[in-house]
Formats: structure tokens, C-alpha cells, sequence
């Protein structure tokens, strides 16, 4: 296991917050589940499921989210600390 002592912890989390701005930004390819009815239930991830968006799946997209919240706690000076609030505010 790598050790961090003495590394700033922006640039410990600078790869797992760029990973996840960049999913979030990503429509497709989408993992979808669910039992449809009629033809009109069959609407894409960006309608049906907003706060999700981003990522392979919905829990993905939540392990993302969470990520760049608890990145916007613990690094205060992250170069991406503005791009993390975004998302935060749109989802």
C-alpha cells in the first residue's frame, strides 16, 4: 500500500474527483433495470432518473456524487473545488 504521508490531500483526491466529474457529464452507456409496461415508460436515464445521471448505473452515480461531496469537505484548495460544486447544485 502506497504511503501519503506528506501528500497533500487535493492531490490525493484529484484522480477519484476528476473520474467522477467526468461520468457525471456521460449519458450513455447506461445500465437500466426496470419492469416496463407500456412503450411509454421506456424514457431515457436524463428524464426518468435526473439526480442519477452519470456513471454505468444509478449506484454508481451515487458513489460519484458522494465522492465529490466529501471532496469539497476535505480539500478545500482542489483544483476542480468549483467544477464539484456544480454538480453538487445541479443533481
Amino acid at each position: 500500500m502506497p504511503d501519503h504521508a506528506g501528500t497533500p490531500m487535493h492531490e490525493r483526491l484529484a484522480p477519484f474527483v476528476d473520474m467522477a466529474l467526468v461520468a457525471i457529464q456521460l449519458e450513455y452507456p447506461y445500465h437500466f433495470s426496470a419492469i416496463l409496461s407500456r412503450d411509454a415508460d421506456a424514457i431515457p436515464p436524463r428524464l426518468s432518473t435526473p439526480v442519477f445521471r452519470g456513471a454505468f448505473d444509478w449506484h454508481s452515480a451515487v458513489h460519484g456524487h458522494w465522492t465529490l461531496a466529501r471532496a469539497l469537505r476535505l480539500a478545500r484548495t482542489h483544483r476542480g473545488r468549483r467544477a464539484c460544486a456544480r454538480c453538487s447544485r445541479c443533481s
